[in-house]
């Protein structure tokens, strides 16, 4: 039950989404990909916001914590109750980074089994207008899987296995994948700079 419920608000709206950004974007999955992590991105700003400021007001705690921890380190109740007390005080949420991880991880999730759906051109869940229009009418619909010469369905640890870690064909795969990091390293430092300046000082 909770798996339809997820499926029909998250997993096919996104799965729609990103056929018609498929068909878009030149039928280019990556381009489609892309533009998907972008608006989700930008969907989770608010979530991400409020974590940064979670984040800035523990900082601004942290002296006020270590004299409780101090003053009650004989005594872990009273300790967890003053720190509560603290929270409280000044609006700090201990979970307000659960706001943000676990939408993360949700669409992630389904950002990958949407992914793997469409590369097996399996049209479960695309709306009948929304088929209808990206095949012109006939119903028939299949995604092209390659992306700068790469094709998506694979990965760097399926081609190593079978080919070997640095052979040519898999090496373009572990490139990717490290860009990728280096992208979602880069993007989540300039958010955080963006939402705190301060921080850069």
């Amino acid at each position: 039950m909770i798996g339809d419920i997820l499926r029909t608000i998250l997993t096919y709206p996104i799965l729609n989404l990103m056929v018609v950004l498929y068909h878009i974007l030149f039928s280019n999955l990556g381009l489609a990909i892309i533009a998907i992590a972008i608006i989700s991105r930008l969907a989770l700003i608010p979530l991400t916001k409020t974590q940064t400021e979670m984040t800035r007001k523990m900082a601004t705690l942290k002296p006020e914590l270590d004299k409780l921890k101090e003053k009650y380190k004989n005594n872990p109740e009273k300790l967890s109750q003053e720190q509560m007390k603290l929270y409280k005080k000044v609006g700090y949420n201990p979970l307000g980074c659960l706001g943000t991880f676990i939408p993360q991880i949700i669409i992630l999730s389904v950002l990958i089994g949407v992914v793997r759906a469409i590369t097996n051109n399996n049209t479960e869940g695309i709306y009948e207008f929304v088929l209808n229009w990206v095949s012109n009418g006939t119903g028939n619909f299949t995604i092209n899987p390659n992306f700068l010469g790469l094709d998506l369905t694979q990965t760097y640890t399926t081609l190593s296995g079978e080919v070997g870690r640095f052979a040519p064909q898999a090496i373009p795969y572990l490139v990717l994948a490290l860009v990728v990091g280096v992208v979602q390293f880069i993007t989540t430092k300039l958010t955080t700079v963006l939402q705190n300046p301060e921080s850069v000082n």
